[in-house]
């Protein structure tokens, strides 16, 4: 079945994500009659955009029918996830998860789409697959040519994330107190993060847990070694910056076997869904990556505190590239084998 020919859900129609994924859907030639946006409670006639031209009517997800349709993408709470994903599948469809809490399923397929597509060649066991987070999806891309032809044993990433990670609300929010600040009109108040952003840095992405791990950075850790190679040792640290869209993150890599800046351009160059920046005087960053369906790599050059080591710059669109597109493909492929 091609996509443009299926019915497909959208939970969480109205978060950032969930519109991302709308904009993919329309851009990839679904059909406007075939897409249902959901949303979680009361319903006032809401409407969420489909492309350029059109709009949808946001339908209550509560009581919503899923007989008929061939998979739901869902983008809202993981709180919703669990039910969904019992009544989407109990009516035959595909249930693709992005809130991450089937993530760690071992019979539940996490998949990057130029990555590990090869998975969904086989039914899923549970009729469902997970779509990992941004962070996972750029750092596969990236360290799934280093790691085939090096054997990368250690990956220490600090993270730059934009504010859409906590929300609609925090992205507006960092409006609001940039404006605030423009026109001097006192300290900004901060509602949605837990501090002021504009023209600040936040270090942490998501919730602190018991163990000092941000969920963001353990969910990241887990599913890296999930994808790519359990044996991998990795590190990460998050920071929010204040930028509307996008994650940014300074990577550090040590192989097993030698893993030159040259040999690494040349393998990463290889990998789909990745692009190689080699000027330096034009490095990309999170103002010219919204919207773009690469992740890039740039500023490639040895790591001289280990034998084999490698450092660059990795970016991509968190909303559109480190998600919506991804969980889109996953449907796609799916609906091909059918």
């Amino acid at each position: 079945m091609k996509l443009s020919a299926a019915r497909i859900v959208v939970t969480g129609s109205q978060t950032p994500l969930g519109r991302e994924i709308l904009s993919v859907l329309s851009d990839s030639g679904s059909v406007k009659t075939h897409i249902i946006p959901l949303e979680s409670g009361r319903l006032n006639g809401e409407q969420v955009a489909f492309g350029d031209e059109y709009s949808l009517d946001v339908q209550a997800q509560d009581s919503f029918d899923f007989n008929g349709i061939q998979a739901v993408i869902h983008a809202g709470p993981s709180r919703d996830a669990a039910q969904l994903a019992k009544k989407a599948t109990a009516s035959g469809a595909l249930f693709v998860d992005c809130s991450g809490i089937f993530a760690l399923d071992p019979d539940v397929p996490l998949i990057v789409a130029d990555v590990n597509l090869a998975l969904l060649e086989k039914n899923p066991p549970k009729k469902i697959a997970a779509n990992p987070n941004s962070l996972s999806i750029f750092l596969s891309l990236a360290l799934n040519p280093l790691h085939i032809k090096a054997n990368v044993q250690r990956v220490v990433v600090s993270t730059y994330q934009s504010v859409s990670h906590w929300g609609r609300q925090a992205q507006d929010e960092l409006f609001s107190q940039t404006k605030a600040l423009f026109m001097a009109q006192g300290t900004p108040a901060s509602e949605h993060l837990p501090k002021q952003i504009a023209f600040n840095a936040y270090p942490m992405v998501g919730s602190e847990r018991e163990d000092g791990f941000t969920d963001v950075e353990w969910q990241t850790i887990a599913q890296v070694k999930k994808i790519l190679d359990p044996k991998i040792k990795l590190a990460v640290n998050t920071v929010t910056i204040p930028a509307f869209v996008g994650d940014g993150m300074m990577v550090n890599v040590e192989a097993e076997h030698e893993i030159s800046p040259i040999k690494a351009a040349m393998w990463m160059t290889g990998q789909k869904g990745l692009g190689v920046l080699e000027d330096s005087a034009d490095l990309p960053t999170h103002a010219e990556i919204a919207g773009d369906d690469f992740a890039y790599v740039a500023r490639l050059r040895g790591d001289f505190s280990v034998e084999n080591g490698l450092a660059f710059w990795l970016i991509g669109d968190n909303l559109r590239k480190g998600s919506a597109a991804n969980a889109v493909k996953i449907v796609e492929t799916y609906l091909k084998t059918r």
